[in-house]
């Protein structure tokens, strides 16, 4: 059903998306109803964000299929190179720390580099305000549980909220900023998977950790 009413939503919003692109292209930027329009498109651009959550939320939802093993490695260097635009701009220093004996594990690829493109891009969003901006990547493998710890020295997050991150539609970031789904996605894809999707914070930073079996 969720999957339906996403489908049913996704052409009339990306419909509007395109007319108000248009209408900002050709309105004067000093004219009064420019901002609106900028306005009227960030919003519906958010909502085109949330029905494309919803419909990976939705598939989600089934089993997954048996994959061909993988190395983690592999999937987390992948989406590195797509973040890596990000973490220039923003002058961030990445480091990692991965270990040589980790196992392969079948899993599927495209879904897991979902949950690391959320969560790297979480950390990069978490580091705005502070300087130096760092962000720490971790693997093991102990007791036949591969462990990703992805850590940066943003602020944290409030522990009154904690308990609530990975609920749908729940955001700690600005309005306009965030539709509410990436955590939630990530843990349903990690649980999926038989594994854990887990959350530490304290006032200089957070970390969270990613286990899977083997």
């Amino acid at each position: 059903m969720t999957a339906g009413v996403a489908h049913e939503l996704n052409n009339p919003m990306t419909g509007i998306l395109q007319y108000v692109q248009y209408c900002i292209k050709y309105t004067d930027k000093e004219s009064k109803t420019y901002p609106v329009l900028n306005d009227i498109y960030q919003e519906t651009k958010r909502c085109v964000d949330i029905v494309d959550n919803l419909l990976t939320y939705s598939r989600h939802e089934h089993t997954q299929q048996e994959q061909p093993p993988t190395n983690i490695h592999s999937i987390i260097d992948r989406v590195l190179r797509l973040l890596q635009y990000r973490i220039d701009k923003e002058n961030i220093q990445l480091t990692t720390d991965k270990t040589d004996s980790l196992p392969e594990i079948c899993l599927h690829t495209s879904s897991m580099q979902q949950v690391f493109m959320n969560l790297i891009g979480n950390a990069i969003d978490a580091v705005q305000k502070v300087d130096p901006k760092h962000i720490h990547i971790q693997t093991s493998c102990i007791d036949r549980h591969i462990s990703i710890d992805i850590k940066d020295n943003g602020c944290g997050i409030d522990k009154s909220i904690q308990q609530l991150i990975f609920d749908p539609f729940f955001t700690s970031k600005p309005a306009g900023k965030g539709t509410g789904l990436g955590l939630s996605i990530s843990k349903r894809i990690v649980e999926n998977h038989h594994g854990k999707l887990l959350c530490h914070s304290t006032s200089e930073g957070a970390i969270f950790k990613v286990i899977l079996p083997v």
